[in-house]
């Protein structure tokens, strides 16, 4: 029996691939322009693609979900996403400083943590934020 993904799902995960996109091209302008190592421009880049996801998510993923009090909204999101964001950044510092090639390569590394955090961010969301 085949289990394919649910409409939801695949927006989510569209949504999420924007976010990396925002990740990737903040992190890289950080280190290559601006000279930030790569855990410190992480840090300030994952703020940027966490806040852009909530945004696109709560337009297009769970636009019928009220919520009176957006900014609650975006700390339940930031609280929900905060483990999935934490296994994500250990992912990737552990691969961007212990990993061997061609793991150890930032954008590598950054594809491989989105994806191991992909799932719990989803019911996070479902389950807790976006809640009817």
């Amino acid at each position: 029996m085949s289990s394919l993904p649910t409409p939801s799902f695949i927006r989510f995960c569209i949504v999420g691939g924007i976010g990396f996109i925002v990740d990737f091209l903040i992190l890289y302008s950080l280190i290559y322009f601006f000279e930030l190592g790569p855990i410190q421009a992480r840090a300030i880049s994952f703020v940027f693609a966490i806040t852009t996801t909530w945004l696109l998510n709560r337009r297009y993923l769970f636009p019928d979900i009220y919520t009176e009090n957006k900014f609650h909204e975006w700390i339940r999101y930031i609280s929900t996403h905060t483990t999935g964001g934490a296994i994500n950044f250990l992912m990737y510092s552990a691969l961007v400083l212990y990993a061997a090639k061609p793991f150890d390569h930032i954008f590598i590394a950054l594809l491989i943590s989105n994806l191991v955090s992909l799932n719990f961010n989803y019911f996070g969301s479902k389950i807790f934020v976006f809640k009817k």
